[in-house]
């Protein structure tokens, strides 16, 4: 049987172009907390994956079957993977371990479970920020009956993540952030553009994200 830190260890260092962050249920703020105790009872461990988003291309999404309405990326793909491979190891070592669904809608945004762990911040167009990948990073979420006290955690100082740049809200086509960022102003838009129709044979999803890929924030990619 793999003991579960050495094997968090190794985790870190085969995926070393990933962050992980382990933390305990209770510091989830209540909305997220009753999502876990509904979602997985005795679950003990919340487990946050970021992967980062260095190609673009990588992100694009595809609905190739929109009556089914599964949507895929690469990233995603890549990032449920690790997400199995981390299940797997823990349930093997007597340890129940559930990958919370995505991108099916799940009722818990996967934002405020990463704000939760200590790591990053919320920008100014309320996307995740990672101290490291600045907006560009992919998040899973997963929950498990280990006790997060015996897992290894990466620790990375949180502090000013975001850069006051404003570069996010120069790029809105939308004209969101007059005051604050309007997430129903920035969805009425990308919806009459039609972003949520499946476009071509494969289904491309042509989701805007320019506030995104035009944020400065993090250290870990090249712009």
């Amino acid at each position: 049987m793999v003991k579960t830190k050495i094997f968090f260890n190794k985790l870190v260092k085969k995926y070393n172009e990933c962050d992980f962050s382990f933390f305990p249920v209770i510091k989830l703020n209540e909305r997220e907390k009753e999502y876990f105790n509904k979602f997985m009872p005795d679950s003990k461990t919340v487990i946050v994956v970021y992967y980062p988003i260095i190609n673009p291309r990588d992100y694009l999404w595809y609905c190739p079957d929109s009556k089914l309405n599964k949507e895929r990326c690469n990233i995603d793909d890549w990032a449920s993977e690790i997400c199995e491979y981390i299940r797997q190891v823990l349930i093997n070592n007597n340890r129940d371990t559930k990958i919370v669904p995505y991108p099916q809608t799940s009722g818990l945004q996967f934002r405020y479970v990463a704000l939760a762990s200590g790591c990053g911040e919320l920008g100014k167009n309320a996307f995740y920020l990672h101290p490291v990948y600045g907006s560009k990073v992919h998040l899973r979420v997963l929950a498990s009956e280990i006790e997060s006290k015996i897992l290894c955690s990466i620790k990375i100082k949180t502090q000013n993540v975001c850069l006051n740049c404003n570069e996010c809200i120069k790029s809105c086509p939308a004209d969101a952030f007059k005051n604050g960022f309007d997430g129903l102003k920035c969805r009425a838009f990308r919806k009459k553009r039609g972003e949520y129709i499946p476009f071509g044979e494969k289904g491309i999803l042509r989701y805007c994200r320019k506030c995104v890929y035009s944020c400065k924030a993090g250290v870990g990619i090249q712009k």
